[in-house]
């Protein structure tokens, strides 16, 4: 089941690869290097007003999973590799390459933009779909530029809303929200959300133990001080 549905990356980036079109007036060049990670983490949705409707594996599948880690594995010219893996709450991997190389018009498997794209630039150079607007986004290393793409596809009775946010300078996904509403005699959604938890680029999140770490830092000359007085006031006492 976890070969069928390897991680929202390689659902989305099927909606990311059906935005086809054509010019090439940007330079795309990567925004990542060899050996910079990324760890997400990942959560599936499914509503039916169906009696009969049954949640679909791959919803299922990302309930499972415990994170997804990207690792940038290459980067030669214009062209990005890296490892994909779904780690999951059975202690269970699996993984899969993915490439990318915007000038060349190839992708696989893959869901990162080039590097500073801005409002209404393509996202591929030969796609359809736009960058919509960007804006600030904080984090504990401060402010980061963000490229939003925001796009509705309709196919027939089904709808499909991408919303999804990536850190301007790399290219790097923060987060997608990843909507399907099939709507014909019953009403049927399907959700995938994924965030971006932590990066060795820059700080995500502030780590779980920081806060141990730099409070001691700050009382101990404290407490030294506080020991010295009370032994100077007893040496007086006495």
């Amino acid at each position: 089941m976890h070969r069928k549905s390897l991680v929202v990356f390689s659902i989305v980036a099927i909606l990311f690869l059906s935005t086809i079109g054509a010019t090439f007036a940007l330079e795309y060049l990567p925004g990542v290097t060899k050996g910079d990670v990324f760890t997400y983490s990942s959560v599936g949705y499914f509503s039916s007003n169906d009696p009969n409707a049954i949640c679909p594996s791959n919803v299922l599948d990302q309930n499972n999973t415990e994170w997804i880690r990207v690792r940038i594995t290459n980067v030669t010219g214009g062209a990005v590799y890296d490892e994909i893996t779904a780690h999951y709450k059975n202690n269970t991997e699996v993984t899969r390459p993915g490439y990318a190389n915007w000038t060349a018009g190839s992708m696989v498997n893959f869901m990162m933009l080039a590097a500073n794209l801005s409002a209404n630039d393509k996202i591929t150079p030969d796609g359809a779909a736009t960058i919509n607007r960007t804006v600030l986004r904080s984090y504990p290393s401060g402010e980061r530029e963000t490229s939003i793409l925001d796009y509705t596809q309709v196919y027939g009775n089904q709808t499909l809303h991408q919303i999804d946010y990536f850190d301007k300078i790399t290219g790097v996904p923060v987060e997608y929200h990843d909507e399907s509403v099939l709507a014909n005699q019953y009403n049927t959604t399907t959700v995938f959300d994924l965030k971006l938890t932590s990066s060795s680029v820059w700080t995500v999140i502030i780590p779980e133990f920081s806060s141990f770490l730099i409070l001691p830092a700050i009382m101990i000359p404290t407490l030294f001080a506080a020991i010295l007085l009370k032994r100077k006031n007893r040496t007086k006492q006495t």
